[in-house]
């Protein structure tokens, strides 16, 4: 933590990846020893996006987020869960997937990754510290279009 009370610098070891990611608060993200900054997919529409996902240990917390998943399913090219909060974070500040959304984190399970990512130019949306509430990663106007989405699942219940 800086003086200001922030997480200044990150890394993200994925050992079975051959991957380090890290990243400096105002100075960009990297994944291992590429001079060259990351960068997310280019911005799309919700209905073109490769969304990341998760599930909790909590039997009934998986079951609202099935819930949340049934409502995002039909509106996005496709789902993807590698099993770790901080991996599919990277993954969509490497453009390997173009959104992210997950409840039930706490905050080492994003911490790191949060900064990666938001230093390679994806907005990252969600409480602070993260809790029952969803975490969204994703570029451009997809965050909002996927807090939209669970914001009109939460009121259907």
């Amino acid at each position: 933590m800086g003086g200001g009370g922030g997480i200044v610098a990150a890394v993200v070891h994925a050992p079975r990846l051959r991957r380090t990611y890290s990243a400096l608060r105002g100075a960009g993200a990297w994944c291992n020893d590429s001079p060259l900054p990351l960068r997310p997919c280019p911005e799309k529409s919700l209905d073109a996006c490769l969304l990341a996902t998760g599930f909790s240990p909590d039997p009934a917390q998986r079951e609202a987020q099935a819930g949340q998943l049934v409502r995002l399913l039909p509106r996005v090219r496709d789902v993807r869960c590698r099993g770790a909060a901080s991996l599919e974070l990277c993954a969509v500040a490497a453009g390997e997937a173009d959104a992210y959304w997950e409840s039930d984190l706490q905050l080492w399970d994003v911490a790191a990754a949060g900064l990666v990512a938001s230093e390679a130019g994806v907005s990252v949306l969600g409480a602070a510290p993260p809790g029952k509430h969803p975490l969204i990663a994703a570029r451009g106007e997809v965050a909002s279009e996927i807090s939209g989405e669970l914001a009109l699942w939460e009121g259907a219940r």
